[in-house]
């Protein structure tokens, strides 16, 4: 969880086999099953959450399947925004580094 520094090469990966997720209308809860911590994820987490348990991806290859997933595009949601969506997601251990290239 965070050790960071990361780079745009470090590939990103969550293992949701180990969560319980409830999609509601504007939220979506995800239980952790290991920490026993529940956290209410906006769209854009929830997203990100499904785009990387698809399989391991770097920010580049990621970023646009985030904005396929919630249907806007870069002017409405920034790189930096998505970039720090991760970075939270991994603080809370939702998402974890598979890889960082120098």
């Amino acid at each position: 969880m965070s050790a960071g520094p990361y780079s745009e090469q470090t590939t990103w990966t969550a293992d949701i086999s180990k969560m319980l997720l409830q999609p509601s209308e504007s939220v979506t809860i995800a239980f952790h099953k290991i920490s026993g911590d529940t956290h209410i994820l906006n769209f854009l987490s929830a997203a990100t959450l499904k785009i990387l348990a698809k399989g391991d991806e770097n920010f580049a290859t990621a970023f646009p399947k985030i904005l396929d997933e919630i249907q806007m595009t870069e002017h409405d949601c920034p790189a930096s925004l998505v970039k720090r969506t991760i970075l939270e997601l991994d603080e809370l251990g939702l998402v974890i580094p598979v890889e960082t290239k120098a």
